[in-house]
């Protein structure tokens, strides 16, 4: 019995050991169990915190993003891409050339495809979605896996390069612009000085032959038609960006009622009898800093273009407006914050299609029948005049709806000045006072001497700066007419600061065939007096002598001039 109790000791002492051993593994199994199990966990939290990060990372980009599965389904996207193509189903799971270029087969050319063939990283630029987004670049990056560098899907980048698109067509127009305006401001140069003479000499002839003379009509007519290639010499400075003095305060609904009832509408017109005019006019629309001349071909051709896209007929609507603008206008997004003046030109016709819109201010780009409808430079005067004008042009226009052309000009608060008579010739004849009269080319030295000898003066001729600073070191002179622009020696600036440096009250007048210069007017800063454009007219030149010759005398008189 005792023998057998103590087995039974032992074999209890035996189970209670096995069964703490047990507890001590069990214990130690719950324990790494348990341990797992945080782990397990702490790797999914990191697994989901790097899924949201990579999500709000995803998010924050602006560009659209698509992750594509080698059939082109769509795998996952971004935002942005949902507001682009559909806000409202479900973009996963459809084709991407379904959903994004609405078309039943792979787009030509897919830089997704080239990417899943090439491996390789591939660029296009694609059609956008439309509304505001017109183009969008694509690059398509393949995923490859990376034990056996197998294509296994494409991640897509959309950007929207509408804006980058608009910019550089922008850039390309004024390069354009830039470069024919240099041949054009070089070939109107020297048509003012061809036309000069044909523009001035009248004058004088008229002078010398009796009113009944049966030679005075012809003569009327030979200066008309001089003065109408004269301003064409003008358009083509226009578009040389050196032809626009905008220096006038200009009311454009003045403007406007004057064109209406001016011969060159009524001859628009005649080729148009089913055309109606129509107008909206601001009565407190307010005044801006301008050319008339310029702003009233702006209208005319503006009012030209509406006709001729109205061929059955129909009605052109101008009106004015005051606006204010601190918000930017469709394509400019340089555009200054202030009152503007709106001048609208609107018509019913044909519209101008999407393609045509970027080219119609290009010179000599136009549809319309040659020998009624001008020169092929209007839209492109229209241009000029405008940015001259530091102004913006907005057009709205659907094929077979009409079209819509918005020029925004900067206003002034500056006063128009009072209107003048006519001023008689004797108001400005001279009385022997001196005049040195320089200038490169020898017709514009024979006209100018004759004029002004015409007018009383009398008058010396030099063909240089560098003449001339010679000729003011031994005589003196009452006034000087300086041409500006006397290639290859000195310019008129140069010329006048030699001079001053001799005779630091030197008198003198400024002439030119293109609109003050930053040059001039530090001429005119040195003390050189009044300004006079190419070609000469007996009273523009006459009254910008005298008004010089007799100081504030005749300023009066000269300002009533200055537009002529």
């Amino acid at each position: 019995i005792q023998f057998r109790l103590k087995n039974s000791k032992l074999n209890v002492e035996r189970a209670f050991k096995a069964v703490q051993q047990q507890s001590q593994e069990l214990t130690h199994f719950n324990r790494e169990l348990h341990e797992e199990i945080t782990e397990r966990e702490r790797v999914e939290k990191a697994l989901r915190d790097s899924e949201n990060f990579l999500d709000d990372v995803i998010e924050s980009i602006q560009d659209g993003i698509s992750v594509l599965n080698p059939d082109l389904t769509i795998g996952h996207t971004n935002s942005v891409m949902k507001k682009w193509y559909d806000d409202k189903m479900p973009l996963v799971g459809k084709k991407c050339y379904e959903c994004y270029q609405n078309q039943s087969q792979p787009c030509d050319p897919c830089p997704t495809l080239r990417a899943l063939q090439t491996g390789q990283a591939e660029r296009e630029t694609v059609p956008g979605p439309g509304s505001s987004i017109d183009w969008i670049e694509l690059y398509s990056y393949p995923i490859k896996d990376k034990e056996t560098g197998r294509v296994t899907g494409v991640v897509e980048f959309v950007r929207d390069i509408t804006e980058r698109k608009r910019l550089e067509r922008r850039l390309a127009q004024a390069q354009k612009m830039k470069a024919v305006g240099t041949l054009a401001g070089g070939v109107a140069h020297d048509l003012n000085n061809i036309l000069s003479g044909i523009v001035s000499y009248p004058d004088l002839l008229l002078m010398d032959l009796p009113a009944e003379s049966p030679l005075v009509e012809p003569i009327k007519t030979m200066q008309s038609s001089g003065k109408k290639a004269a301003a064409i010499v003008q358009d083509l400075l226009t578009l040389a960006r050196r032809g626009v003095s905008v220096s006038e305060v200009v009311n454009l609904n003045d403007i406007i009622k004057e064109y209406l009832v001016s011969p060159q509408k009524d001859k628009m017109l005649s080729f148009h009898p089913l055309v109606e005019f129509q107008t909206d006019l601001d009565p407190t629309v307010l005044n801006v800093m301008g050319s008339p001349v310029h702003l009233s071909k702006t209208i005319m051709n503006l009012a030209s273009n509406a006709a001729e896209a109205m061929p059955d007929g129909g009605r052109v609507k101008i009106s004015t407006q005051n606006r204010y603008i601190d918000q930017p206008i469709a394509g400019y997004d340089d555009i200054k914050e202030g009152d503007y003046v709106v001048l609208t030109v609107a018509d019913s016709g044909i519209g101008i299609a999407r393609e045509e819109i970027s080219r119609i201010f290009e010179p000599f780009y136009t549809k319309k029948v040659m020998g009624r409808s001008g020169t092929g430079l209007g839209m492109a005067v229209v241009w000029g005049t405008v940015k001259d004008h530091n102004g913006y042009i907005q057009i709205e226009s659907d094929e077979g709806q009409g079209t819509e052309f918005k020029l925004y000009f900067p206003v002034t608060r500056e006063q128009k000045a009072r209107e003048e008579n006519s001023i008689s010739i004797e108001n400005y004849r001279g009385n022997g006072e001196s005049i040195l009269v320089i200038d490169d080319v020898e017709e514009q030295r024979i006209i100018a001497s004759k004029l002004l000898k015409h007018l009383g003066y009398t008058v010396r001729t030099v063909s240089s700066g560098e003449e001339a600073v010679a000729y003011m070191g031994s005589n003196t002179a009452d006034l000087v007419v300086l041409d500006m622009i006397m290639p290859p020696g000195m310019d008129g600036l140069e010329t006048y600061q030699e001079m001053i440096t001799r005779r630091p009250r030197q008198k003198a007048i400024i002439a030119s065939g293109f609109s003050e210069t930053d040059r001039v007017k530090k001429a005119q800063n040195l003390g050189a007096g009044r300004y006079v454009k190419k070609p000469y007219t007996l009273e523009k030149i006459g009254l910008a002598v005298k008004s010089e010759l007799a100081g504030s005398q005749a300023s009066a008189c000269i300002q009533m001039t200055d537009n002529r």
